[in-house]
């Protein structure tokens, strides 16, 4: 009676099942767990209520069982609920074949779902965090770049103010100062193209934070297609806002 009552009271399901893996006795917490009714499983075979997936796994671990006697064999699979959903369970099994008062494999069930709920929130967050750390690494590396990059830009474009200066001269060619403003204002539309590229990357590599605010749209759009528009050059494909 008191083996009986600790059984029926203990939030482990145990279950017996034969060789033929058919369900000899299991314990009234898989009511709670399943919402079957333990005289509803007896007798059927247990791979009835085992997901698909977990079927082939769940097999050789029985043989193994079977193979290594008293020996302990943990598994974790999806066991099928009365409403025809799926609760995450881990079972220990045992082999006790050769005891005739028991005459099969001994099985400790429990449901994990809630351990298995932290367990993905807990990978969620780790992710998380790598995640961020990567970002955090881009945005140092593309700080370094921007600084490497905008230094040189700043002078070339000091040295085109130079050379425009030069130009509002009477002893340079009208002709030729206009085709070298032209050109100038070219290769500066090139070096503002490039600081943006390099100032995005930079924006784009930093971690997303909790702020909220105004933004321009149309100025993020252009910022994102001077981006990427030269992968797109290569390929002789011109983008144009509208």
């Amino acid at each position: 009676k008191r083996f009986r009552y600790m059984i029926k009271n203990s939030h482990d399901v145990i279950a017996i099942i034969n060789k033929d893996s058919t369900i000899t006795f299991i314990s009234d917490p898989i009511l709670k767990i399943t919402g079957f009714h333990p005289d509803y499983l007896i007798g059927k075979s247990c791979y009835e209520f085992i997901h698909p997936e977990n079927i082939s796994a769940i097999q050789n671990i029985i043989r193994q069982t079977i193979q290594t006697q008293e020996k302990n064999v943990i598994a974790v699979f999806r066991h099928k609920k009365a409403d025809e959903t799926w609760v995450t369970v881990e079972a220990i099994g045992a082999s006790f074949l050769q005891y005739p008062a028991i005459k099969g494999i001994v099985i400790n069930l429990r449901d994990i779902s809630e351990r298995k709920q932290v367990e993905l929130e807990k990978e969620k967050i780790q992710l998380q965090l790598i995640h961020s750390e990567k970002l955090a690494s881009i945005g140092t590396l593309a700080a370094g770049m921007a600084h490497e990059i905008n230094n040189p830009l700043a002078i070339i474009t000091g040295y085109f103010e130079i050379i425009n200066n030069d130009l509002e001269s009477p002893d340079v060619p009208q002709e030729l100062a206009q085709k070298i403003q032209k050109s100038m204002n070219r290769q500066k539309d090139s070096i503002k193209r490039i600081a943006s590229i390099v100032n995005g990357l930079r924006l784009s590599s930093r971690p997303d934070g909790n702020e909220t605010k105004i933004f321009d749209v149309h100025k993020l759009i252009q910022e994102t297609v001077s981006i990427i528009e030269t992968i797109f050059i290569k390929s002789n494909i011109q983008l144009e806002l509208q």
